[in-house]
Parts: C-alpha cells; structure tokens; sequence
C-alpha cells in the first residue's frame, strides 16, 4: 500500500512538473492598447490631418485610415488588385509604405508629376506579386506611397495611379 501511495505521490509530482515545463511563457494581456489604425472617412483625414487623396478611376471598395494620429492611409481594389495609399508628413524621403521584402527590382528613374519617385517590385512565381511606389513632395514636407498586392502584376504601371492619388501642395499638412 504505501509503495502504491509513493509511486501515485511521484507521479503526480512528475505530471505537474512535465506540464508546467511544457506551458509556452504567457503573453502580455494587450487587450488594453489603443489600435494604431482608425477607420473614418475622407473628411475626417482632412478635418484630422488637412490631407487629401485624389480616388482613381475606377477604384473600388474604397475605404480610408488613421496610422498613430500621423498618416493617412486609403485602401482600394481595381480588377482583383488591392491597393493602399499613404501620405504622411515628414522631413524627408521615408518609406513609409508598411511592406518589407527582398525586392527583386528597384527604378530611381520615374517621377509623379514633379516629384521624383521610386519603384520597387518583388515578383513572385509562388505568392502574390508586390510593387511600391515611393514619392516626396518636397514644398509641403509630404511623403507618399502606393502599393500593389496581386497574383500577376506584370504589366502594371503604378505612375498612372499615383498621378490620380496625388494632390500637390496640400497647404494644410503637419
């Protein structure tokens, strides 16, 4: 009887031991922070940060952001294509675009009305295809990104769409 009590005694000592070694370590309870992105609508990126995107020909399910009180952002589909738009006051070219891969092709060549612009684009035979495009407009201290997501973006010319996105010297900026 007592060799059964001991063995029951250990293995329960040994179960409890085995199950608070395997417990991954608790997350932190993030219930309580403030989402950084806030849905409104265009007037209220203009009544919130005085900024202002052009909607392109042929957008739809347009829907508009605040990222941290700071930038603007508008999300858009044409075709099966997803779209996002983001403006942001600052001080110097950024990217500012939220995407971070290895790109596969980068052009320094392509402008955005009078802003020099930048592209890249991460081509993919296995996901979903990636372009940005990067501007800075440099009068009112804006930065500006648009992006691309998609199963085949061959082809696409993001300057047709950032010419419709953008709105020069937005006097209300910052």
């Amino acid at each position: 009887m007592k060799k059964n009590t001991m063995l029951l005694i250990v293995l329960s000592l040994f179960a409890v031991f085995c199950s608070a070694c395997g417990q991954a370590p608790q997350a932190e309870d993030n219930t309580g922070l403030p989402n950084p992105l806030k849905e409104t609508d265009a007037e209220g990126i203009m009544q919130t940060l005085g900024l202002e995107f052009g909607v392109p020909e042929g957008a739809g399910e347009v829907s508009y952001y605040i990222i941290n009180d700071e930038t603007a952002e508008m999300r858009f589909t044409v075709d099966t294509a997803r779209f996002t738009a983001r403006i942001k006051p600052s001080a110097e070219f950024e990217d500012i675009s939220g995407m971070y891969y290895d790109w596969t092709a980068t052009d320094d060549t392509r402008k955005v009305q009078h802003c020099n612009a930048r592209n890249m684009s991460y081509l993919s035979e296995t996901e979903d295809d990636v372009m940005v495009t990067l501007w800075y407009d440099t009068a009112p201290g804006l930065m500006y990104s648009l992006s691309a997501v998609d199963n085949d973006l061959n082809g696409l010319d993001l300057q047709v769409l950032a010419n419709q996105i953008f709105i020069p010297v937005q006097e209300n900026a910052g």
